[in-house]
């Protein structure tokens, strides 16, 4: 969809429209219509915008260093024109040239998860952040609150797309959680106009769909039948994305909505060292060389040096839970140093995905 309105350059008109927005509540299709025959100026006269209103949003968007991003600008992101209807305008608060290179994986879930999906939901960021990409989820409570922390905690970058204004943070306890996210080098965008209305459901399915269109691939981890989660992932399979989903114990009724959609053919996380190798494949990592190459100290880190030493004294393969334990790292960094070894061409997996030293 090419659009490119007529007034668009024009910094009053381009805050009129920030102002008309919550008064038209028109369909994006219409309103794009509507606002190629009208410019903003001359609608808000007619929807008694007033003077004071307008440098109201003007100092507003000054104050709190937001983005103000319409369909037609140069930067308007690729991805929400694959949508039927991309976003008219949305504001945006962050550093919007890093965020327009990004490459953003989705994850989302249930606003009330288990002791498992908490744990998941952990390991999943962690080989996000590892492997560079922006953590995008909905600043919901639950999944989607600390799959940002989580994120944050581990100094990647993470994205909130919210139901609400940028004046109205949603839900008010994460607040600080947003702050926080835009503070490390994240941000946080929205659709909804300054000063607009309450909540409803349309505000979240419009939220949902802005995190689908963005998202490279999107993850679910637990969310029940009538879950919002569901509603995300068939929106990214209408768009072409990947959808991953942690299945879990079936009495549990939080393991519905990925177990359903694992069914349906999403790819099953049921390891999360093969979850990693098949994103790493996505970024575009070399595959290992299967080369034999001599072994010199010289060439390894301290870390790989650990692991080549304890296979070489271990005398047998070892796997990843076994390198972990002997180690007593996290699994990340363990498939991290793993991943340099084999790409080295210093250890190389069998049949049974245990390693063992490559060379003679």
């Amino acid at each position: 969809m090419k659009v490119v309105f007529d007034w668009l350059t024009d910094t009053k008109e381009r805050q009129a429209l920030v102002a008309l927005l919550p008064k038209l509540r028109l369909p994006n299709k219409k309103l794009i219509d509507l606002l190629s025959k009208q410019p903003p100026l001359e609608l808000a006269k007619r929807c008694k915008i007033t003077a004071n209103q307008l440098v109201k949003i003007d100092l507003w968007l000054q104050q709190e260093s937001a983005n103000l991003i319409i369909l037609g600008d140069k930067h308007y992101p690729a991805w929400f024109l694959d949508l039927k209807e991309p976003p008219v305008m949305f504001l945006f608060k962050g550093d919007y040239q890093k965020f327009y290179r990004s490459r953003c994986i989705g994850v989302v879930g249930s606003r009330k998860p288990t002791f498992y999906g908490r744990q998941m939901t952990k390991e999943v960021v962690r080989v996000l952040v590892e492997l560079g990409f922006v953590v995008v989820s909905g600043l919901a409570l639950g999944i989607d609150g600390l799959a940002h922390a989580e994120a944050i905690s581990l100094g990647g970058l993470t994205g909130a797309v919210i139901p609400t204004g940028l004046d109205n943070i949603y839900p008010k306890s994460h607040r600080n959680l947003s702050r926080q996210i835009v503070s490390s080098g994240g941000f946080v965008l929205t659709e909804t106009a300054f000063g607009a209305g309450t909540l409803n459901r349309w505000s979240f399915w419009q939220r949902n769909r802005l995190i689908a269109a963005l998202s490279e691939k999107v993850i679910i981890i637990q969310g029940s039948k009538r879950s919002g989660t569901l509603i995300t992932a068939s929106q990214a399979l209408d768009l072409g994305r990947d959808i991953y989903a942690v299945p879990g114990d079936i009495s549990q009724p939080l393991s519905w909505a990925p177990n359903f959609l694992v069914q349906q053919g999403a790819k099953p996380i049921i390891d999360i060292t093969e979850f990693y190798r098949d994103l790493s494949d996505s970024v575009g990592y070399p595959r290992p060389s299967t080369a034999k190459k001599e072994l010199n100290s010289r060439q390894l880190t301290i870390d790989e040096d650990q692991i080549v030493n304890r296979l070489n004294t271990a005398n047998q393969p070892a796997g990843i839970d076994e390198l972990v334990a002997w180690l007593g790292w996290p699994a990340t960094k363990t498939l991290r140093v793993v991943s340099s070894l084999e790409l080295k061409g210093i250890i190389e997996a069998d049949i049974d995905g245990k390693y063992h030293l490559s060379i003679s």
